[in-house]
């Protein structure tokens, strides 16, 4: 791990710790007056790392919205687990074309949980397709597929279900949060990329004589163009910067996926991985 990265991290618990020890350093009664005076819902834990013994709690099995605290504990598992200045998001695109402009049945794409792609960078990624292979007409279906990531965990544990929070996925749209009530987003995030990466080809005079669908994608074809996002330590620095939790949470997701990337990613898996 790079030495200013080990830096941040030691100033970081350095300062919570130096808090912490604020607080149990004042009578218990004190902490808990303190606490009752606060008008929302808190919970707290402070524990002894050398003895375990616990110094103080109060409401420490609830589930809470997740605190940008956390993140520090994504970060460095990140840290230790990715190449940071190596590792990329791959977005990868299949077909098959036996004549120049002419994509012979389904466009399939395939996520890996790429937390940086904005509408712009969707629109840019279709422009660049297009470009290379001068793409003119697509027989079948645009299929994204966006398995890597358990699909039906398209949001954060814990999270509460009636804010407006980001979508999680293999194939997510940055910045998008929920913006009315429905009965599921199951499938909300990668159907708007693919909406925005169609809408994009069309602009481009790209015929598509399908439709836009989620599903797997076939073994036996090969992978024609990947798109790479910007390195892992960019997109750590924009998610501590701007403490993003759609960046956070992808990238959480993503930690389990190193282990085995062929099994589908779940947020018990990514659990397991950040505790090792």
């Amino acid at each position: 791990m790079k030495l200013r990265y080990k830096i941040i991290i030691f100033l970081s618990f350095f300062l919570i710790f130096t808090s912490l020890l604020i607080c149990v350093a004042g009578a218990d009664t004190s902490i808990r007056e303190e606490i009752n005076q606060f008008p929302g819902f808190s919970g707290v834990l402070i524990r002894d790392l050398n003895t375990q013994e616990v110094l103080f709690s109060h409401n420490e099995d609830k589930l809470f919205t997740p605190a940008s605290l956390t993140k520090i504990f994504t970060l460095l598992a990140a840290l230790e687990i990715f190449d940071e200045e190596q590792y990329a998001y791959p977005t990868s695109f299949y077909f098959s074309s036996t004549i120049p402009g002419e994509i012979n049945g389904d466009l399939y794409i395939v996520g890996s949980g790429d937390p940086t792609q904005s509408p712009e960078v969707i629109r840019k990624i279709a422009d660049t397709l297009v470009q290379k292979f001068s793409i003119r007409h697509i027989s079948g279906d645009i299929v994204l597929d966006n398995s890597k990531f358990l699909p039906e965990e398209f949001l954060g544990r814990g999270w509460m279900w009636d804010d407006k929070n980001p979508l999680i996925g293999a194939l997510t749209v940055t910045g998008y949060k929920v913006k009315e009530k429905q009965n599921s987003y199951l499938n909300t995030m990668p159907l708007l990329w693919g909406k925005i990466f169609s809408q994009e080809l069309f602009k481009k005079g790209v015929k598509i004589d399908g439709s836009i669908r989620i599903g797997k994608t076939k073994e036996n074809l090969r992978v024609k163009y990947i798109y790479y996002s910007d390195t892992l330590d960019k997109i750590l620095a924009y998610m501590m910067k701007k403490s993003d939790n759609q960046s956070a949470e992808n990238i959480f997701r993503t930690l389990a996926l190193m282990d085995n990337p062929e099994e589908v990613s779940t947020i018990a898996r990514a659990i397991a991985s950040l505790e090792e």
